[in-house]
Order: C-alpha cells, then sequence, then structure tokens
C-alpha cells in the first residue's frame, strides 16, 4: 500500500512539475498548429483527447495528460484531466506571432485524477477522493508562461485488511515559467509534510520534498534534469539531498557513466556521548560502469534475500561478484569525492574534511596483482580535527607521537594533516613515508 500512495504522492509532484508544461504546449499548439501526434512526443508527458474552444474574450481548452516512461512499478490506473480557462483579448492568438503587449493573457487551470474502469475498487476510491489542484497562469507576450500553483491539504483514513492506515500531507505548492519560443523551464514544487500511519509505532514522516528542474539554452532535444530532490524528517533529526543525479545520453558509452551526489544531514547526531550539530555528508561517485553497478545490486539484493546464509558467506559472494566486475569497473577511472565533510563539535568548532581519490583504469589493468592498486590510485584528502573533539579518544601521549611522526600538525584550536597519493608515493604532511 505504501508503494502505492508513494506512486500516486509521485505522480502529482510530476503533475505540479509539468503544469506549466502543458499549458505552454497548449499554447505551442495553437501558435504553430502543431498535431497531436507531435505533442505526445515528449518523453515524460503526452496530452490526448484534446478538446479546444475559442471565444472572443476567453477560451476553453480541456483534455488528458498522460505519464510515460514512468516504469512499471510507478504505472497506477488512473488518468490526469485538466482544464484551463483563458481570458485574452479578441486578437490574442494571432498577437502571439508578433509580440504584442496584446498577447497577455491570464489561465485559470485545474486537474483532477480519476481511476480507469479497470481499478482495484479500494484504490479507485482512494483515487477518487484525491483533491484537484488549481493553478494560475500569466501567459505573457514575451512568449513565455508563469504560473504559481497549489494543492489542498488533504487526510484520509482507511483500510488495509484489519488494520487502519491513515494518509496525511499538508498540500501541495510550486511555481514556474516556461518559455514556449526557446523550450526553456524553470519549475520547482514542494510538498511540505507527508506521512503513512499505520499503528503508532509504524509510523512513515516526511517533513518535505522538494523538486526542482531546469532547462536553458533553447536546445529541445537536452536533457530535462532533476537538480535537487529533498527529504526532511524532523522525528529522526535526518535530511537527505539527491543534486543533479542523471544519466548522461550524449553517446552509447556515456550511456554507461552516471554520476551521483549525495548529501546528508543531521539536526544532531549523537554517538558515544557525543553529539554534533549540525552536521553534514557530501560524496560524489564519478565514472562507474552502469552495467556493472546494476549487477552488484541484484547480486546483494539475492544474496540479502536468502535466509540460508552466514554472514561470511553473505561477505565472500559479494566480494567474489566485486572481483569479477573489477575490470570492467577499472577501464572507467571511477572517482571517488568527499566534497564535504562537516561536524560541529560545539564551541563554534568543526570537524571538516575534503579530498578525493581516483583509479587509472589503464594503469590498474595492467598490474601483476590488484594488491599493488596503490600503484593506479591518484588521492588527495585533507582534514582539520579539533583539538578538544581529538582529545577526547587520545591521550596527550599518543597525540604527540602522531606530531613526532608527522602525520598531525598541530595549530592553536585543532590538528591538520593533508595526505596525498600519486605514482604509488604517499605523501602526509609534505613528507614521503612510501
Amino acid at each position: 500500500m505504501k508503494k502505492v500512495l508513494g506512486g500516486i504522492i509521485l505522480l502529482v509532484l510530476v503533475l505540479l512539475m509539468g503544469a506549466p508544461w502543458y499549458i505552454g504546449k497548449q499554447v505551442e499548439t495553437f501558435y504553430t498548429q502543431l498535431t497531436d501526434e507531435s505533442l505526445m512526443n515528449n518523453p515524460s508527458m503526452g496530452i490526448k483527447d484534446l478538446d479546444y474552444q475559442r471565444g472572443w474574450f476567453s477560451s476553453v481548452i480541456t483534455g488528458d495528460i498522460i505519464l510515460k516512461a514512468m516504469g512499471e512499478d510507478l504505472a497506477l490506473p488512473a488518468v490526469i484531466r485538466f482544464k484551463s480557462e483563458v481570458t485574452h483579448g479578441p486578437v490574442f492568438w494571432s498577437a502571439l506571432s508578433s509580440g504584442s503587449p496584446i498577447g497577455l493573457a491570464l489561465d485559470r487551470s485545474s486537474a483532477w485524477i480519476e481511476p480507469v474502469e479497470e481499478s482495484d475498487p479500494e484504490l479507485a476510491a482512494i483515487i477518487k477522493e484525491f483533491p484537484s489542484f488549481e493553478m494560475k497562469s500569466h501567459i505573457g507576450f514575451d512568449k513565455t508562461i508563469a504560473s504559481v500553483y497549489s494543492i489542498a491539504a488533504y487526510a484520509k483514513t482507511f483500510k488495509e485488511t484489519s488494520k487502519p492506515v491513515v494518509i496525511d500531507f499538508a498540500g501541495l505548492n510550486g511555481n514556474g515559467t516556461y518559455n514556449w519560443a526557446s523550450k526553456d523551464f524553470d519549475f520547482e514544487a514542494e510538498m511540505p509534510s507527508f506521512s503513512i500511519t499505520e499503528n503508532e509505532a509504524d509510523v512513515f514522516i516526511v517533513d518535505k520534498i522538494l523538486l526542482s528542474a531546469a532547462k536553458a539554452g533553447g536546445d529541445t532535444s537536452a536533457r530535462y534534469d532533476i537538480e535537487r530532490i529533498a527529504f526532511n524528517n524532523k522525528i529522526s533529526h535526518t535530511r537527505f539531498n539527491l543534486d543533479k543525479a542523471y544519466v548522461a545520453a550524449m553517446s552509447k558509452e556515456a550511456e554507461e557513466v552516471y554520476n551521483s551526489t549525495f548529501e546528508t544531514g543531521f539536526d544532531n547526531l549523537t554517538n558515544n556521548d557525543l553529539s554534533f550539530a549540525p552536521a553534514k555528508l557530501e560524496i560524489m561517485l564519478d565514472n562507474l560502469d552502469k552495467a556493472s553497478m546494476d549487477t552488484l545490486r541484484e547480486t546483494i539484493n539475492d544474496v540479502a534475500a536468502s535466509g540460508s546464509m552466514n554472514s561470511d558467506m553473505y561477505g565472500m559472494m559479494i566480494m567474489g561478484k566485486l572481483m569479477e566486475l573489477l575490470p570492467e569497473i577499472l577501464k572507467r577511472d571511477p572517482k571517488f569525492t568527499l566534497t564535504t565533510l562537516n561536524l560541529g563539535t560545539g564551541k563554534d568548532e568543526a570537524l571538516t574534511a575534503t579530498g578525493y581519490a581516483e583509479i587509472l583504469g589503464e594503469q590498474a589493468a595492467n598490474l601483476p596483482s590488484m594488491t599493488m592498486l596503490i600503484q593506479a590510485v591518484n588521492a588527495e584528502f585533507e582534514a582539520s580535527l579539533p583539538k578538544a573533539f581529538l582529545n577526547t579518544f587520545m591521550d596527550l601521549g599518543q597525540l604527540m607521537q602522531l606530531m613526532d611522526q608527522g602525520l598531525l600538525v598541530s595549530d592553536e584550536n585543532y590538528y591538520r594533516t593533508k595526505a596525498t597519493i600519486k605514482e604509488g608515493h604517499v605523501t602526509i604532511n609534505g613528507n614521503t613515508i612510501m
């Protein structure tokens, strides 16, 4: 049930993100006299059963929005219907081509979800009660559409088998612009809160979800990148952000490479009676072989689903598969980047670290043994450790020994260290140790 409800929420978020898009497509249709079929060529959504009733001072546009490329797991037995009432001057449509100020118009739109005939009755009942959303737009003579859209708060209690389940969220809202001349856009949608409660001990709560997308440059073949997905749960004091995760589509080889940025944060992280606030971790993984990563993930899932293995067998299977895939993974010069590590330790002091490590695939492939992999690695890491923090883990004698060995450098409030690996040599704070 959570999967289905999550799909509904995602569907509505996509609807919000695409709201100015489909209004823009409607205007573009009548402006350039495109066919209905051309509207269906967008990889993410299309419009069918389009109906247009034109008047002197207002026009009414109705139709169905069809979401495509959503994947089987997100496919829902529902259709999104919309109605737009455009208030305009008597020469609005003809004025668009000239860029005349008369081209200014106001649009009031509404959209709602309806179940299809073959829907499960319980799911159909949920879909029918899902509120519609309203959107107000300015259609400008400069060939842009600026929109503000929202959906009302919603709460629903229903029964799944014998348990009552409550779904509740505090509405959806967003804004965006679309330029039908250049095809550029900039959208943002936010869901302030969302929760599913099955019982007192099983509550799924998201404090905020934020989606934003943009495209500039007028290239109609450009990717519609999601710049940011944010997750914030106040109950567990955790946050998660995914920034500009995409699969490159410039070439067949590039399709196998993906870049991901992961950011996690904690309002307050406590471990061994030590508190860190705020905390932030940002990591990037580049040049990974997508096919190998998918195979490795499938192996992990298969092993995890088997209850007959102990931890040693589990580790051996994963390591075996990793070693099997390693040649393909190394070919693409994989790179790990620690963009940000920041742990606030109190008194305006923070443990910070940055760095990167990359494997040179061609050199790694020619090594006689993977135990010599350091010879094909370039890396650099730098860290600042508050003295008050490190003193809780180590005594003064141990710290003095590390400083004598050149592994730590001391200043007023921090111990600092910088390490580099290049051509098989390891240097720490300017001292080559191997």
